[in-house]
């Protein structure tokens, strides 16, 4: 999960799971051939029964969560 934030250039996430909302920041080191970069990003998981919501949520969101980059 990591590699794909630091490929994706994002510092938002959101996943769906079994567990309930929650929200967490989150610091790790990323390693590539000879290449390290630090990277941190918000992650915002969900059950899987708010499929249906999550943009409304995103949108809803309160200012503490950073809204997605487009593009």
């Amino acid at each position: 999960m990591h590699l794909f934030f630091h490929e994706k250039k994002t510092d938002f996430g959101l996943r769906f799971n079994m567990d309930k909302p929650s929200v967490g920041r989150f610091n790790a080191h990323v390693r590539r051939k000879d290449m390290a970069d630090r990277i941190e990003y918000t992650l915002l998981s969900l059950p899987l029964y708010m499929v249906g919501q999550w943009e409304r949520l995103i949108s809803d969101a309160p200012a503490h969560l950073p809204a997605p980059r487009q593009g």
